[in-house]
């Protein structure tokens, strides 16, 4: 069973800004900094909802990451990020349970 993650600080918006604004160039390193920032905090949303499906919350969460690499500039700051990536979160894990997942 993999134990939950711990939450980093939100990453200040100057500074995210700047990060997407280098993902959306395919910065690999800031992509790697956006994700190691919130990937804990993403799993940890999925684990409460996906009792001991390491494998899917897993899966799911990279996905949800995977989603500001393809779409970096989605997040068009009117919440915090880390709400925004939860409300992806949210509808790819509807997506799992419909079975389209």
């Amino acid at each position: 069973m993999v134990r939950p993650i711990a939450r980093l600080p939100e990453i200040p918006g100057e500074e995210l800004n700047d990060l997407l604004n280098r993902v959306e160039k395919q910065d690999q390193t800031a992509f790697e900094q956006v994700y190691r920032a919130y990937f804990g905090r993403v799993a940890n949303f999925l684990r409460t909802r996906l009792h001991g499906q390491d494998d899917v919350i897993q899966g799911i969460a990279n996905e949800v990451l995977f989603e500001i690499w393809r779409k970096p500039k989605a997040f068009n700051g009117s919440s915090r990020f880390s709400t925004f990536l939860l409300g992806i979160a949210k509808n790819k894990l509807l997506q799992h349970w419909s079975g389209q997942g």
